[in-house]
């Protein structure tokens, strides 16, 4: 005998109820995976020696509020690999000096500065350039207290460690040699200006831009009277010869200056500044450009002439 089943009506209306709640209940979301949303590099302050190694901290924040370290897993990169290698997170010296590390993890970048000197000394970072242009490779670089000397890179950086004092000195074939102090914890550009060398009957075009260079001549009537913007021009001379000088300059109403060893010495009239120098000096320094108290920052062209009187 067979046995028939069914379903009595309501078990069915319920059943056929469930089944239709059951089609339009969406899905629950699928939680998403936390994400690095910030890294931090961190390093201890200094290396004493070369030869020492540290451990460098890259810490990855992520969105669910953890936290772990990922130096090893990051990619790093080195200014100036002169200084520091960094393998796997972990920084080796090779040269006193100092550096800027960079980690990449996860498309984000984070940075952290390393120096290598012994206690009681700094390290310099800095770099140098011609005023108004781009960066200045293969500049002598010298700590004369010291002697430590190095040359800038392609970038114009350049670095020293060990150090004890602040004065650098810079030389570069067709500039002028420049003399700094500076602050070993900033970064400093060091400005070199091209020579500009003359002698009598010469005419040369002189631009002084608002970034030229600042320099406090030796015999400013002012004591302590600064030329900034400034050029820097040295006449070839003879003894016994009488020059003149004359700056004629564009827009007129600069008010520039001379500054040579009798003094300075302002415009005989707009655009025009004429003076007699009698030196038996064979290197004649003439400053050319606007008092630092109350310059104009903007272009001038100057066009300098040199004439012999005698």
């Amino acid at each position: 005998m067979t046995r028939s089943t069914f379903l009595t009506p309501v078990v069915a209306s319920l059943c056929l109820v469930l089944v239709s709640c059951d089609d339009n209940v969406p899905p629950s979301p699928t939680p998403s995976a936390p994400f690095v949303s910030q890294i931090s590099a961190t390093a201890p302050p200094t290396m004493a020696a070369v030869g020492d190694t540290v451990k460098l901290s890259l810490t990855a924040f992520y969105t669910d509020g953890t936290s772990k370290d990922v130096a090893a897993l990051a990619a790093w990169t080195v200014d100036m690999p002169s200084v520091v290698r960094v393998t796997n997170g972990e920084a080796t010296a090779l040269s006193l000096g100092a550096t800027f590390v960079y980690a990449k993890f996860a498309s984000l970048n984070a940075s952290i500065k390393v120096q290598v000197t012994p206690p009681g000394t700094f390290a310099i970072l800095g770099g140098t350039r011609e005023p108004g242009m781009s960066s200045l490779p293969g500049v002598a670089v010298t700590h004369p207290s010291s002697g430590f000397t190095t040359v800038t890179n392609a970038g114009g950086a350049f670095t020293l460690g060990g150090l004890v004092d602040r004065t650098l000195q810079l030389q570069k074939a067709g500039y002028e040699d420049a003399t700094y102090s500076v602050a070993p914890e900033e970064f400093p550009w060091l400005g070199m200006q091209r020579l500009i060398r003359m002698q009598p009957g010469d005419t040369t075009a002189v631009r002084i831009a608002p970034h030229d260079m600042e320099y406090e001549p030796l015999h400013a009537t002012v004591p302590g009277e600064r030329c900034s913007p400034c050029k820097l021009i040295r006449v070839l001379n003879a003894p016994g010869n009488r020059l003149r000088v004359t700056l004629k300059w564009t827009p007129v109403n600069i008010g520039l200056k001379l500054w040579n060893d009798d003094g300075t010495f302002a415009g005989t009239s707009p655009g025009l500044l004429e003076r007699d120098i009698e030196n038996d000096a064979t290197d004649l320094w003439l400053y050319v450009g606007q008092s630092a108290a109350t310059a104009a920052r903007e272009y001038v062209n100057v066009q300098v002439t040199v004439t012999k009187l005698n």
